[in-house]
């Protein structure tokens, strides 16, 4: 079996939401949109029936009572590649759904693309350690741009830092881009 990597990605991938989860909303607004938990976190008396989550710690479903109970949160949903995601499934209980589950719905907004190893939930960003000039020096290596949430908007950019952050953190290879959505604060979670 030919291992997956992001080099065989073209800009029209096909896209799965791998899962949702509730994350805080800092009282300064500055959100980091990541899948890291550590970096953006998930409220601190959050305890979740494990039945509930798959293998990748996500929700199998939009975990609409707990942002009831825990105010200054919103409901998050991420995507990844659809051929990743098909060679991670049995291992991690994913249960794929299609990406028009929340792109089509008119209730979520996408932030943008991390860069993620996803069998850890690791961003290659934000899970690392880089000191500031480590990781300004890696975004100027690669041309890449950071968007106001901290993440990757072009989907072009995802795959080359993708690809390099294979080579870059091998340990954690592959990376892969992962779509990152936020529920619309005016809309009550699906």
């Amino acid at each position: 079996m030919t291992r997956w990597s992001a080099s065989s990605l073209s800009a029209a991938f096909t896209r799965v939401v791998i899962g949702f989860d509730i994350r805080q909303c800092p009282q300064d607004g500055k959100i980091i949109a990541t899948i890291d938990s550590e970096k953006w976190p998930r409220p601190e008396n959050l305890s979740s029936d494990a039945a509930d989550e798959n293998g990748l710690n996500l929700f199998l479903s939009v975990p609409a009572d707990l942002t009831r109970l825990f105010p200054n949160t919103r409901p998050v949903a991420f995507d990844l590649p659809a051929d990743l995601v098909n060679s991670l499934a049995s291992t991690f209980g994913l249960i794929p759904l299609p990406l028009n589950e929340v792109s089509a719905s008119g209730k979520w907004e996408f932030a943008g693309y991390d860069v993620v190893d996803p069998r850890t939930q690791s961003s290659a960003f934000y899970s690392f350690d880089w000191s500031e000039s480590e990781l300004l020096s890696l975004l100027g290596r690669l041309s890449l741009t950071l968007n106001r949430l901290g993440i990757v908007d072009d989907v072009d950019a995802a795959i080359r830092a993708s690809i390099a952050f294979d080579k870059e953190i091998p340990e954690h290879a592959p990376f892969a881009p992962c779509g990152v959505w936020i529920h619309r604060a005016s809309s009550k979670p699906d």
